[in-house]
């Protein structure tokens, strides 16, 4: 299952309500399941009442054994069973009859809980899958106005709720039913009592449940916030540690990771003191009243109160029995409403519209005549236009590059070419055919791509080449290494292609890195090379080396680069000076060169 059959909202309350409508379009994805766990929840509350009636027969026989045949009604059934029972006496029959009912009510409660417990980790990988999904199908456009911390608690956290609710209602219920249960045994053996009881236990837990829902809600809702907000600063303090370290401002991400904490501590502590409430306040109250209700006894009758214990006894195994049950009704509760907020944020992410870039079916197989932007303008969201009316040719065979001040929409260019990002006005066409009727996977396996700060990931060499593609061999590998200038350093590596390379890169130079990156984008020999300021990050001989790698790769092939620098336009057949997202010129490097126009203000002679 990759998304969840979330439908439209009806007119029932789980349905209006965000968080129930999440949490019914993740059971309604098991229908198996769950009705599995109903029907375990249905026979547990049976056994139930039956396991407790069953302790009646042996404290009649241990207590008063002379009133055995003056039991009647359901207890005097129970007890005639027991009676028939070939184990040797009414004792050994009890007792058998008690242990079978205690057995089958524990493997029906085991059950349950493994059917609960498969039904919640199904849940749990639908929605995080189902999430990430989504984020994953979304443009960069919509992504980047989302917080990277938020982006990792939707599709981590959140999802760990959910399915925590999922385990958490059923046995809310299943808690709920118990309670029933026992009470109507009790209150066929003992009337008065139980109905006393009932008034009482209401009473204390309608107070306890107006006091404590919306405490439980805030809370979780508050600390949902607060986690997401300590991962975005865990990620920037991460990733920002050099520039932090340089800057002596680590402390201020520090400073701020504390507050959250705080916020989070704070709201947890408050939680855990009202779920500890009721318990105790529960157990004292019916202790009292069993205590009453043996004093009263006593006081009106010492000879039936003898008569009476085997009742008692049951009365008094009940009330033991409903004191976890009642506590746990009131921490079930709250700790469902203190995960709703969770539910919530998950039900957005998933009903959110996504803006992805449309993308056809028309399968691409090689690059026959260039690319064209005709008209192309372009603007995030909420923005300034980044491009406006660009018309550029990608010409089969040519080197392309395109220079121009910070801002001016170079990289959003190479997006669009890549199909990353659409127009919000005028069309991209790939040998006469628009961008959008290609299928979009089959358009970018035939393009190599590099970015400036390139994307190292923990493994191995051979696998940071082919970061995830199956289909080339290691001869592949290495021959697009070669390509690069790769090999030789690869080479020297503690153990070559199979050296682990740590996060990000740092085990590497920044011109090894970007080698490395070549390397990846050559590999299985693409028709269009997509290079974006590859070198603006490195010193003078690393530079170097990078641009004697670009320039072996990009040899006979269709190429289109951003570049900041003099060399790496001199290797270009064709250049587009960009200036407020408008060509302000085009042509040939030498042509634009001889114009002392906008090119010749941008460009940086090379030393020498």
């Amino acid at each position: 299952m990759t998304d969840l059959p979330l439908r439209p909202r009806r007119s029932g309350w789980w349905e209006r309500s965000p968080a129930w409508s999440t949490l019914a379009a993740c059971i309604r994805g098991h229908p198996l399941l769950f009705g599995g766990v109903v029907v375990a929840m249905a026979v547990a509350t049976v056994l139930e009442s039956v396991s407790l009636v069953a302790f009646f027969p042996v404290f009649q026989v241990v207590l008063h054994p002379e009133g055995l045949s003056r039991v009647t009604g359901v207890l005097g059934w129970v007890v005639s069973l027991a009676q028939r029972l070939p184990v040797g006496g009414v004792l050994p029959g009890a007792m058998v009859l008690l242990a079978t009912v205690m057995i089958c009510r524990a493997g029906v409660v085991l059950l349950r809980e493994w059917l609960i417990a498969r039904l919640s980790g199904r849940v749990l990988w639908d929605v995080e899958n189902s999430v990430l999904a989504r984020y994953a199908g979304a443009s960069p456009a919509q992504l980047s106005e989302q917080k990277q911390g938020t982006l990792l608690f939707d599709c981590t956290v959140a999802p760990t709720r959910v399915a925590l609710l999922v385990r958490k209602i059923p046995q809310w219920i299943m808690e709920w039913l118990k309670v029933a249960a026992i009470t109507v045994v009790l209150l066929v053996a003992f009337p008065v009592p139980t109905m006393v009881l009932s008034v009482v236990t209401a009473g204390v837990m309608g107070l306890l449940h107006a006091l404590s829902l919306r405490i439980a809600y805030t809370s979780g809702k508050g600390r949902a916030e607060a986690n997401a907000e300590q991962m975005t600063l865990l990620h920037e303090l991460l990733t920002g540690m050099r520039h932090l370290t340089i800057f002596c401002t680590k402390e201020v991400w520090l400073s701020r990771f504390r507050e959250q904490t705080r916020r989070y501590t704070t709201l947890l502590a408050r939680f855990h003191l009202w779920l500890a409430i009721p318990r105790p306040i529960i157990e004292l109250a019916i202790v009292l009243l069993l205590l009453v209700s043996v004093g009263l006894l006593s006081a009106w009758s010492p000879t039936h109160m003898t008569s009476a214990l085997p009742v008692t006894g049951l009365f008094a195994v009940g009330l033991f029995q409903l004191v976890p049950s009642l506590s746990g009704l009131g921490r079930l509760r709250m700790e469902i409403h203190e995960a709703l907020p969770n539910a919530e944020r998950v039900g957005q992410a998933l009903t959110i519209p996504v803006v992805a870039v449309p993308h056809g079916q028309r399968r691409f197989d090689h690059l026959r005549d260039g690319v064209v932007l005709d008209g192309v303008s372009f603007a995030y969201p909420g923005r300034p236009p980044v491009l406006r009316g660009l018309s550029v040719a990608f010409r089969k065979g040519l080197c392309t590059a395109i220079v121009g001040p910070s801002g001016s929409g170079k990289t959003t260019v190479l997006n669009l070419v890549l199909g990353l990002l659409e127009p919000s006005a005028g069309c991209i066409l790939v040998d006469g055919t628009p961008l959008q009727a290609y299928d979009r996977n089959g358009w970018l396996r035939r393009i190599g791509f590099m970015a400036q700060e390139p994307f190292i990931f923990r493994g191995t060499v051979v696998e940071n080449i082919l970061i995830g593609r199956r289909d080339y061999s290691r001869q592949q590998v290495i021959q697009a290494a070669t390509i690069a200038l790769a090999d030789e350093f690869i080479r020297q590596l503690p153990h070559g292609y199979e050296t682990i390379l740590g996060e990000r890169g740092t085990t590497l130079s920044g011109g090894q890195q970007q080698r490395l990156a070549i390397a990846r984008a050559v590999l299985g020999d693409p028709d269009l090379l997509v290079l974006d300021e590859a070198t603006s990050a490195l010193d003078a001989v690393s530079e170097q080396l990078v641009q004697q790698a670009i320039a072996t790769a990009t040899r006979h092939r269709t190429v289109i680069l951003v570049a900041h620098g003099e060399t790496m336009v001199a290797s270009a057949g064709w250049v587009v000076v960009l200036n407020q997202g408008r060509a302000v010129e085009q042509g040939p490097p030498e042509q634009l060169r001889g114009r002392r126009g906008a090119f010749t203000q941008l460009t940086v002679p090379v030393a020498g």
